[in-house]
């Protein structure tokens, strides 16, 4: 038998990561790089690989030397970071996500509807009953029909409302700590769009509120006009009620999440896309690829790395040789 999360207390650190100060590049010009470019690519290679070797102390001395007693500081972070994982078995990209989030100093909890079944997580993380944050019965229809996306979207901001703090979706790699002051906490993933795989909310705020009243049937969103309006409506009378898996993928997540920070004005106060977003959605591949490629697209703002898990392909089962998944693997000792 599993205890609650109240019963449960865990917490284990590990060595944390440096970050690169790098320019941004564009990755479809790196074949036309000059050689200085290259060499200096080279060289940053060099460096990353040489970091994941040696005593893990030593090498958590060497990295917050190299970036200044400021983030020594944050190494002792302590805010408990919440998700959700469907399945008896994690995979490698969703135990990595949670072992950065550990050695950047956060506490994990990882909520699952079979905690007693899900034995291969980090130690240190904390496995709770997703029962205790809304029921499961409430959810069941979307996994079984294969949306576990729309399920995540609804036990998210379920949890806001229960004031337990951050939501981080399970393929974030973490390379610095959530050391906002900001109690509104998300991030734009392009210009025009604002998604929720970092996710803090006032518990008391008209966001939450909204986001936990949103109909599972027959939903009209309030940022249809009247073209997509009349849509719905010929839907329902064509082909009866509408449900949430019947509307355009990020409805319910990130197209909602705009139309309300804009609505309640909060969506100036949004982390600019480097910050958890520094890999866009159609460079996702970078990832397969050499590691300089992913650190040169970083800054010293970027807290984490959104790996668009469900896009990577094969490199999804395990990492490709040679990647920056590779690499930070290896960094964190986690045999994929």
């Amino acid at each position: 038998m599993v205890a609650s999360c109240e019963e449960r207390t865990l917490c284990q650190r590990s060595p944390t990561l440096a970050i690169f100060n790098l320019a941004t590049v564009n990755p479809a010009e790196w074949v036309a790089t000059s050689g200085s470019k290259r060499s200096q690519a080279h060289s940053l290679r060099r460096t990353f690989s040489m970091s994941q070797f040696g005593d893990p102390g030593e090498i958590a001395q060497r990295e917050i030397l190299s970036v200044g007693p400021a983030f020594a500081a944050e190494r002792n972070v302590s805010e408990r970071l919440h998700s959700l994982w469907i399945g008896d078995r994690l995979g490698y990209i969703e135990r990595l996500s949670m072992l950065s989030a550990l050695s950047v100093g956060h506490l994990f909890r990882l909520y699952s509807y079979t905690p007693e079944k899900l034995s291969d997580a980090p130690s240190g993380v904390e496995i709770c009953d997703a029962n205790e944050v809304i029921e499961y019965d409430a959810l069941a229809r979307y996994f079984d029909i294969g949306w576990a996306t729309l399920a995540s979207d609804f036990f998210r901001y379920a949890m806001l409302a229960k004031g337990l703090g951050y939501w981080v979706d399970l393929d974030l790699y973490f390379v610095r700590p959530l050391d906002f002051q900001d109690e509104y906490v998300f991030g734009w993933e392009h210009e025009t769009k604002i998604n929720g795989a970092v996710l803090r909310l006032p518990q008391d705020s008209e966001m939450v509120r909204e986001l936990c009243e949103i109909p599972h049937i027959n939903w009209r969103p309030p940022y249809y006009g009247l073209r997509k309006s009349a849509g719905l409506y010929l839907k329902r009378m064509v082909q009866g009620d509408v449900r949430p898996e019947n509307y355009r993928w990020g409805a319910f997540g990130p197209t909602y999440l705009t139309y309300l920070a804009k609505k309640h004005r909060v969506s100036e106060r949004a982390q600019k896309r480097s910050v958890f977003y520094p890999i866009r959605h159609r460079q996702a591949k970078l990832v397969c690829g050499p590691p300089e490629l992913v650190e040169m697209q970083l800054t010293h703002e970027t807290r984490a790395i959104h790996l668009w898990c469900s896009v990577l392909g094969e490199a999804k089962v395990s990492p490709p040789p040679g990647s920056y998944l590779e690499a930070v693997c290896r960094r964190h000792g986690l045999d994929a």
